[in-house]
């Protein structure tokens, strides 16, 4: 049995980073896939309904959250790391129309 584990391969630091960061972007890309659909469905539920809402996402990454808004109304995306921003945005936003 002792000889079983001196021949297995030591996992160094680097090993374990490529692995995270593969993991990563595998996760990056996932979530961008999702949010192509997400925006696509939204955009055919916008043209045939005539709605300009805000579709608001928040995100958690450990202590890290993220809010993503897409505005259906300029087809356009914005990120926020503070809420207080995220509110403060809306509030200028639903002013302007």
């Amino acid at each position: 049995m002792a000889n079983n584990r001196s021949k297995q391969s030591a996992i160094f630091p680097s090993q374990k980073l490529d692995a995270l960061t593969r993991s990563n972007t595998l996760a990056f890309y996932t979530h961008q896939s999702a949010n192509l659909v997400k925006r696509l469905g939204c955009s055919l539920m916008n043209f045939f309904t005539g709605s300009s809402d805000l579709i608001i996402t928040q995100y958690a990454q450990g202590n890290i959250q993220t809010w993503q808004v897409y505005d259906s109304l300029t087809d356009q995306t914005l990120y926020f790391e503070q809420e207080e921003t995220l509110r403060s945005w809306i509030d200028q936003h639903y002013n302007q129309q």
